[in-house]
C-alpha cells in the first residue's frame, strides 16, 4: 500500500511540475513581456477674448511610455469650430517629424519613436466661441494612443469616499469661518492680500513688457488668473508674431522671479519658454532666474527684481 502511495505522490508531483513549466511562458507573456505603449496628454490654456475673437493655446505631448519601439506614428489634430493660427513642434533629439497643416487640421508623421522619446505639438487656435471643439488622434502600427490624465484629474478619480468627505468638511468649515469673519468686518488670514498681490504683479509684468493690447483685455475682465493660465496667455501672445515673441519670452522669465509658485505652474512656464525660444533655450539661465526669485508677498522686491532683469538680464 505504501508503494502505491509513493507512486501516486510521485506522479502527482511530476504532473504539477510539468504544469508549472507549461504555463510559465504564458505567465511571462502576461506579466513580464514588454508592451507597446503610446500615450498623449492635452493641456488647454485659458481662452482670451481679443476683438470679439477667442484665442486659446493647446499643447499636446505624445510619448512612448513603453519598452518597445513604435513605428509609423500618425498624429492628427482637427479643429471643428475655428482655425489654427500658428503651431510649433518640439521633439526629442534625432526625431524628424513630417508636418502638414491647413487652417483647421494638422497632421504629424514620425517614422520611429523609441522608448521615452516624445514630441510636443503646440497650437494657437482662433474661434468665435470660447470653447474650442477639437479632435485629436494618434496611433502607431503597433498600438493606438491612450489619453493620459493630468495629475490633478487622476487624483480626483483616485480619491476615496473618506478623503472626499474630509475635503468637503474642511471646505465647509473654512467657508463658514471666512463668512463669519467678513460679517465682523475682518479679513481672514492674509489670503486676500496675497491674491491681490498676485494679480497686481501679473498685470505689472504685462505692462512692463509692452503687451499693451493684452493689458487692455486684462483690465476689462474680472478673472482671477493663475500663474499657469497667465503663462499660456504669454505663450499665445508670443506665437502670434515675431513682434510679440521677445516680449512674451521676457514676460515668462519675469514669472520665474516669483518664488511661491506651484511646481506644476513653474514647469508650464519653463515648457512655454522652451517652445518660444527653441534652440536658444538655456537651462542655466532658468536656474539663475529661479535663484533670484522672491515671495510675491514682498511685492516691492519682486518689482525691483523685474526691473533689474528687463534691461540687462539677471544672468549677465
Amino acid at each position: 500500500m505504501d508503494t502505491w502511495k509513493r507512486i501516486l505522490l510521485f506522479a502527482i508531483v511530476r504532473a504539477i511540475i510539468a504544469g508549472i513549466f507549461s504555463i510559465a511562458p504564458k505567465i511571462y507573456d502576461i506579466l513580464l513581456q514588454p508592451k507597446a505603449k503610446l500615450v498623449y496628454r492635452i493641456i488647454e490654456g485659458p481662452g482670451l477674448n481679443v476683438s470679439g475673437k477667442w484665442r486659446k493655446v493647446v499643447s499636446i505631448d505624445v510619448s512612448n511610455s513603453g519598452k518597445l519601439s513604435l513605428n509609423n506614428i500618425q498624429t492628427e489634430l482637427i479643429v471643428k469650430n475655428g482655425i489654427i493660427e500658428s503651431s510649433t513642434i518640439k521633439e526629442s533629439a534625432g526625431l524628424q517629424p513630417v508636418v502638414s497643416s491647413d487652417n483647421s487640421k494638422i497632421t504629424i508623421n514620425v517614422g520611429n519613436l523609441h522608448p521615452s522619446e516624445q514630441f510636443t505639438l503646440s497650437a494657437m487656435m482662433l474661434s468665435n466661441e470660447s470653447t474650442v471643439d477639437m479632435v485629436f488622434n494618434v496611433r502607431s502600427d503597433e498600438v493606438r494612443g491612450n489619453l493620459l490624465l493630468l495629475e490633478s484629474d487622476q487624483a480626483k478619480k483616485d480619491k476615496g469616499f473618506l478623503s472626499g468627505l474630509l475635503s468637503g468638511s474642511s471646505v465647509f468649515v473654512m467657508a463658514l469661518f471666512m463668512l463669519l469673519s467678513i460679517r465682523r468686518g475682518k479679513l481672514p488670514f492674509p489670503l486676500s492680500r496675497l491674491m491681490g498681490f498676485k494679480q497686481d504683479i501679473l498685470y505689472y509684468i504685462t505692462i512692463r513688457n509692452g503687451l499693451n493690447e493684452l493689458c487692455e483685455n486684462l483690465s476689462l475682465t474680472d478673472l482671477n488668473l493663475t500663474y499657469l493660465h497667465m503663462a499660456d496667455i504669454f505663450l499665445a501672445e508670443g506665437l502670434r508674431s515675431n513682434e510679440y515673441k521677445e516680449r512674451s519670452i521676457n514676460a515668462l522669465k519675469c514669472l520665474l522671479l516669483i518664488k511661491n509658485m506651484a511646481e506644476t505652474s513653474k514647469n508650464v512656464v519653463i515648457d512655454d519658454l522652451r517652445i518660444l525660444e527653441g534652440d536658444s533655450f538655456s537651462e542655466n539661465s532658468i536656474s539663475v532666474l529661479l535663484s533670484k526669485s522672491v515671495d510675491v508677498g514682498n511685492i516691492s522686491e519682486v518689482r525691483k527684481r523685474i526691473e533689474d532683469f528687463l534691461p540687462k538680464g539677471l544672468d549677465s
